[in-house]
């Protein structure tokens, strides 16, 4: 009963702990995401329609490199575990969102878009750190749990986007995006627990007659 319990303190640790770590991250990816084409305008761009231009394509140029590379980590994550996927991706998003602010034209911005699109998906490595945590049963309440937090993030994260940009500056939205980044990455390293409890070993009952 002990070993029970234990379990479920475990999982339970781990999606409170995931939760957070998604609000966060989620927050800093609709900090900036949103403005995008005005930070565009602040570059050597001929105009809104040249900045329109060049927010399709970076962002298409992230989302085409993500779709390649997904594979790959997801064959990293069966090797070598869940969660460190998902510190992999915070980390890597949040260091190249913040190198986004430090860009100077559409083409710079590009390309760290694109390497952005490399290392990113902290969402489906939860949702798959979910899966090899929660026992079956319990599955549907996480997942709605870590859906709910990313709606909020989805809510808060532009407010809290517009109020930066309004008051410090375009580039400044980039780099305390990739601090909300850092956050959710020292709160998912500290609050979430590696090693699962161990279930206890079953006895044999005919074992236990022959010791009779």
């Amino acid at each position: 009963m002990e070993q029970v319990s234990a379990r479920e303190r475990y999982w339970r640790r781990n999606l409170i702990a995931l939760c957070v770590a998604q609000l966060v991250t989620q927050i800093a990816f609709n900090f900036a995401e949103p403005f995008l084409p005005l930070f565009l305008l602040t570059m050597h761009v001929n105009g809104p329609t040249e900045a329109a231009q060049w927010a399709g394509i970076s962002s298409s140029a992230s989302a085409f490199v993500m779709a390649f590379t997904q594979p790959l980590w997801g064959l990293i994550a069966d090797r070598w575990g869940h969660r460190p996927m998902v510190v992999r991706a915070m980390v890597g998003a949040g260091l190249m969102v913040a190198l986004q602010g430090l860009s100077t034209g559409p083409e710079m911005l590009t390309v760290f878009r694109m390497m952005q699109g490399s290392v990113v998906g902290s969402v489906y490595a939860a949702n798959s750190l979910i899966a090899s945590l929660v026992p079956p049963e319990r599955r549907g309440s996480a997942f709605g749990w870590t859906a709910s937090a990313s709606g909020l993030a989805q809510g808060i994260g532009p407010m809290l986007g517009a109020a930066v940009a309004t008051n410090v500056g375009m580039p400044a939205v980039f780099l305390v995006t990739g601090t909300f980044y850092a956050l959710g990455f020292t709160w998912a390293l500290l609050g979430m627990r590696g090693r699962r409890p161990t279930p206890p070993v079953p006895v044999s009952t005919a074992g236990a007659a022959a010791d009779c």
